[in-house]
């Protein structure tokens, strides 16, 4: 085999691969011995199949799947040997193309490609870049604690119905002139007042106490006569014959109590934080928050950076060769039309990739490796099991050890691990760029911040629908040609 490079770009370039007969027919002819032992053709015994009729049947399918193996390999050792960092992945070029493979023994392909282009990243002061660190309203941090009591909210006896309260009762039935039919015959039920439950049957009930009586239609009282049927036990039929006409005796009113801001409260919230007052309550709720802000804060922050790298490193790709590939990826499930309207998030995107390379290897620092994820994944259960269950420290590690290694093995989260992933990074290039550039902190309301977020990302255009398969492809061809896959997945 041989591989030669024509050059027809300032970053592109045609790969001819030469595959000699030689080259292929060993291993092809050993698949066919195998394929023949496998074989279960009618009129030969199991294994004795003769080699000529597999060849004659099934040749030109082997010898593709042999040729194909040949070429990803021979192109992967090229690739590395060369030290050439790819966009994208090699196209086969059907201009120049012309194989036959039934009637041919030596076979040539060629292949496009388009290297990345050389860049410098320097991070100093002449960057300037805007950090925003929410400061919670006093709303936002009183409907975090409100949520919190009604959470701990405790069952009491009332005194009268109020909108909320469940009502216990029991139900007797009456015949078409109002009265008992069997006093000692009772249907115990109860109701959530809700808003579910009609303005109605909410006047009928609010205002009155235990051990008042009264008529109710209980078609209407549960919201229809299913419903009815269903509450109490009873066939729609009986109901029904009856005019659904009940004698209703509240037995009991409860009512859930939510719970007071005292040291009950602060324990339940932030155990082991050894609150005492609610100014301390206030300032820890605040923090928590933040916190959960900060993953958008660091995504703002990271879109910024990127964009002033960006620009400094004055990066041009190959935009044809670009195109042609999404094209080729999506099996020309897409129009150009469609590539093109998606095209500027993508290229945006393979850009933020080789900057992230570049810092990488700038800033060994930056790294992310599995061990950091599953410490995060670590931390996360313990802290689970450290607030909920009274379980000691060296088996909450052992537990915490066991779910982490077992979460990261599961196919189903490896969208998650990314997402990890890309946080961990965010959140180190953070730090690197709070050492390196100039970071504006600005103290921003949580509604401020969102407003600056959705004009950040506001749609330039109605998006196309190549960018999937795009980053699925982009991924496999740095796995595939053995390149640094140290940078952050994107969103």
């Amino acid at each position: 085999m041989n591989i030669t490079k024509e050059v027809t770009g300032e970053l592109t370039a045609t790969l001819k691969l030469e595959i000699a007969e030689a080259d292929y027919a060993t291993i092809y002819q050993s698949e066919l011995k195998k394929f023949a032992r496998q074989a279960n053709i009618p009129g030969f015994r199991p294994g004795k199949v003769p080699v000529g009729m597999i060849e004659k049947r099934y040749g030109t399918s082997v010898l593709m799947e042999q040729i194909n193996k040949l070429i990803n390999e021979e192109l992967n050792t090229y690739v590395k040997n060369e030290n050439l960092t790819l966009l994208g992945e090699p196209i086969p070029n059907t201009d120049k193309e012309n194989v036959n493979i039934e009637n041919q023994k030596d076979f040539v392909f060629y292949f496009d490609i388009a290297q990345s282009p050389k860049f410098e990243i320097e991070l100093s002061d002449k960057i300037e870049l805007n950090y925003y660190r929410i400061q919670p309203e006093e709303d936002q941090i009183n409907r975090v604690i409100e949520n919190e009591r009604e959470r701990l909210s405790k069952p009491q006896e009332a005194e009268l119905v109020e909108k909320g309260d469940m009502v216990e009762f029991d139900l007797r039935q009456l015949n078409s002139e109002g009265k008992l039919i069997d006093e000692g015959t009772f249907i115990a039920s109860r109701l959530l007042l809700n808003d579910k439950v009609s303005e109605d049957v909410l006047t009928l009930l609010i205002g009155k106490k235990t051990n008042d009586v009264l008529t109710v239609n209980v078609a209407e009282l549960f919201g229809s006569a299913e419903k009815a049927a269903k509450e109490m036990g009873v066939e729609q039929k009986k109901l029904e014959e009856n005019q659904f006409m009940y004698q209703m005796k509240i037995t009991f009113v409860e009512r859930y109590v939510k719970a007071d801001v005292n040291q009950e409260l602060f324990d339940a919230m932030f155990p082991g934080k050894g609150l005492t007052t609610e100014e301390e309550l206030r300032k820890e709720v605040t923090g928590q928050i933040q916190k959960y802000t900060e993953t958008e804060s660091l995504a703002l922050l990271y879109d910024d950076a990127m964009e002033k790298l960006t620009e400094s490193a004055n990066i041009q790709l190959p935009d044809d060769f670009l195109k042609r590939w999404l094209h080729f990826i999506n099996e020309g499930k897409f129009t150009p039309e469609d590539i093109e309207r998606d095209y500027e998030h993508v290229s945006n995107q393979l850009v933020n990739e080789m900057i992230e390379r570049e810092l990488i290897n700038k800033y060994p620092d930056l790294v992310i490796t599995d061990d950091m994820i599953k410490k995060g994944i670590k931390d996360q259960v313990s802290g689970y099991f450290n607030l909920n269950m009274q379980i000691p420290e060296d088996e909450v590690d052992k537990i915490s050890e066991r779910f982490a290694a077992n979460w990261l093995k599961d196919e189903k989260n490896q969208e998650e691990i990314k997402k990890n992933h890309r946080d961990l990074f965010r959140m180190k290039l953070a730090d690197l760029l709070r050492s390196k550039v100039i970071i504006n902190e600005k103290n921003v309301t949580t509604d401020e911040f969102y407003k600056i977020f959705a004009e950040k990302y506001k749609p330039k255009s109605e998006p196309a629908s190549t960018q999937d398969e795009a980053d699925h492809q982009h991924e496999h061809d740095h796995e595939q040609h053995d390149h640094d896959k140290e940078s952050a997945e994107k969103e």
